[in-house]
């Protein structure tokens, strides 16, 4: 591929293919991992297994094992329902005695004021012992993000579109989008 002029747009599909991938679980946490890693960040790993000092085990959104930091994102429900909130206040407690860093993010951290997240984010690297990287945001990568949510997107929904057709009663009216929060 030396010397061949590579063509328009294909360098624009790499960034999206390596953006969309990984084992988020919802399209927050999707967005939460692509923001660090435009950010400058190496990637995280997706669902990282941590088992806290209670031995429980956890799965934290995205997380780098170097530096036992993780991010997790809490969606309103979070916040709402007492019994989540409990679960998620004991989980902090649990994975930081064996020495974890976790950061929440909220919508808010994502559509507002990501420098927020970002900033306590290198706060955790730095008190692990770790170097955050210099902040870089290079907008002309912003529609290799917009595409990797939308490749994202498409092929979640097919994977889920596929799982459920194989069900007895299952029709995608009604069913596609619904996640129990209203």
């Amino acid at each position: 591929v030396a010397g061949r002029q590579r063509r328009a747009g294909v360098r624009l599909l790499e960034q999206a293919i390596e953006l969309a991938g990984g084992r988020s679980e919802s399209p927050m946490e999707s967005k939460t991992r692509v923001l660090v890693r435009l950010a400058g960040y190496p990637a995280p790993e997706c669902q990282l297994k941590v088992i806290g000092a209670s031995g429980q085990v956890y799965y934290l959104d995205i997380a780098w094992e170097r530096w036992k930091v993780g991010t997790e994102f809490d969606g309103r429900q979070h916040a709402e329902s007492p019994k989540q909130y409990a679960w998620d206040q004991r989980r902090r407690e649990d994975t930081a005695l064996p020495g974890w860093f976790l950061v929440t993010a909220v919508s808010n951290d994502i559509y507002v004021a990501p420098a927020g997240l970002l900033d306590r984010l290198d706060s955790a690297v730095a008190a692990a012992g770790g170097r955050p990287p210099a902040r870089r945001i290079e907008w002309k990568a912003l529609p290799a993000y917009w595409l990797a949510q939308v490749v994202g997107g498409l092929i979640a929904g097919g994977v889920i579109y596929w799982i459920g057709s194989g069900q007895p009663g299952w029709s995608a009216t009604g069913n596609m989008a619904a996640n129990g929060f209203g």
